[in-house]
């Protein structure tokens, strides 16, 4: 699977099912951490598997953590107020959890180098539909969010709109 754009279909789920807690910038910096390891190996040339070192479940905590870290320390600098997201701790972990779980689900479904016994094996073109399938769903959920935030702001203005002339003067 290319690198980061199918696994983001996650990162739009993620944003969908919990907006306050998800960062897609984050995400993406995730997504780009935990490939590491195979973009590396394939730019040398690497024969054996792509996805040994970061793909297992220490190496998954690992990224979690230095990424966490990383981007912990980057947002307390004074550079960092260009335009970046300054996450809370609870949204810069779940964040990070998030990416790096399901990344190495997506993987454990379109790399048959990735080990486990590949019980979750289901071919790269059969991952990728299931990764747009996840940003689909995570588009619905955000458009569903945004639609009733409106209807019910409409709704709010309306009563309000309503009680202001009930009231005498």
């Amino acid at each position: 699977m290319p690198f980061t754009p199918f696994h983001m279909g996650a990162a739009l789920l993620g944003k969908g099912l919990s907006p306050g807690s998800q960062s897609i910038v984050f995400f993406g910096a995730c997504q780009v951490a935990i490939d590491l390891e195979p973009a590396i190996k394939m730019l040398i040339g690497y024969s054996g598997s792509l996805h040994s070192i970061t793909h297992n479940f220490f190496g998954m905590a690992v990224t979690v953590a230095l990424c966490g870290v990383l981007w912990s320390w980057a947002q307390k600098q004074a550079w960092w107020g260009q335009g970046m997201p300054v996450l809370s701790k609870t949204s810069l972990w779940d964040t990070a959890w998030w990416a790096v779980v399901t990344h190495f689900l997506l993987d454990l479904m379109s790399h048959s180098d990735m080990g486990y016994g590949s019980s979750l094996w289901i071919g790269i073109e059969e991952a990728e539909g299931l990764a747009i399938a996840l940003g689909v769903m995570g588009l619905v959920s955000l458009a569903i969010r945004w639609l009733s935030r409106k209807v019910i702001g409409g709704v709010q203005a309306l009563l309000m709109t309503d009680r202001r002339r009930e009231t005498p003067d």
